[in-house]
């Protein structure tokens, strides 16, 4: 797996792409889930975090982390978070479990995912 620099990471987003990082599995509620979270350029040019909690669907026959039900029926596209900085919503990830150095282009979490449950 190939993880971003810091260079690519601000470069990426800049050029309106999304960056995301699977976080593991945990429990919320005595429900297992699995987070990840993702940075991307919103709209009004702000930097956005969002936090993904989704269960792990695998056992229903959806076999893809995008797919999976959220944990928060409400937020289906994740709880975002809108910072003025490339800095300060890579800080936010930073304190909400990411490492700087193993963000991915979106569309290899899936990998990423199938990978730490595999080990």
């Amino acid at each position: 797996m190939r993880y971003l620099n810091p260079v690519e990471l601000k470069a990426l987003l800049n050029a309106n792409k999304i960056i995301e990082q699977f976080l593991g599995i945990g429990l919320k509620d005595n429900f297992p889930i699995l987070k990840y979270i993702d940075i991307f350029k919103s709209k009004e040019l702000k930097y956005a975090v969002s936090i993904h909690e989704v269960f792990d669907d695998r056992d229903e026959g959806i076999l893809n982390i995008y797919d999976f039900s959220s944990f928060d029926a409400d937020s289906p596209e994740g709880i975002i978070y809108y910072f003025n900085s490339f800095e300060e919503a890579l800080e936010f990830a930073i304190v909400e479990g990411a490492s700087k150095d193993k963000f991915l282009i979106e569309g290899f979490l899936q990998d990423e995912f199938i990978s730490s449950i595999d080990n």
